[in-house]
């Protein structure tokens, strides 16, 4: 691998993650004691080219047994924002979270911040921590381990 390649001093700074934010979401997770998984699947979705995917940053299950999504941003462009709401509208039955770095950062071309624009849309937002609520409803290590345990296939 070439160490002046871009991606590879991405990968060197911030481990496994693609940003600092990214990190610092997993690292509340951890804290936590919430069992997640980092990009875990795609999310496929109409596009103006056909069909897009979208990987969220972030899996969770919920103590009942529900997936949540979640998605680390830093800031907005236009393009993400129209990603986001085809993504909205292709999987309106999945439950997508935001946690926003900045509360106040506008989204680029709209009078929005990011929270404000996720709730006009449609997605759960937070700013910089994952909220104490999210947290409890997610389900833990320990907490998966005895339900995958007690779902495991028998022979």
């Amino acid at each position: 691998m070439n160490e002046g390649n871009e991606w590879f001093s991405h990968i060197k700074k911030h481990g496994r993650y693609r940003s600092g934010f990214e990190k610092a979401i997993a690292e509340q997770l951890e804290e936590a004691g919430i069992k997640f998984w980092h990009e875990p699947l795609l999310l496929p979705y109409p596009s103006g080219f056909g069909t897009g995917n979208y990987l969220p940053d972030f899996g969770v299950h919920t103590k009942d047994g529900r997936r949540v999504f979640i998605e680390a941003k830093g800031w907005l462009n236009m393009e993400a924002t129209k990603k986001m709401v085809s993504v909205r509208h292709a999987h309106a039955d999945k439950d997508i979270r935001m946690v926003f770095q900045s509360a106040t950062s506008k989204v680029a071309k709209l009078k929005r911040t990011g929270p404000q624009w996720a709730k006009r849309v449609g997605y759960p937002a937070a700013v910089k921590v994952l909220p104490p609520e999210w947290l409890a409803e997610f389900r833990t290590v320990e907490e998966f381990q005895k339900w995958k345990a007690g779902n495991t296939p028998v022979n």
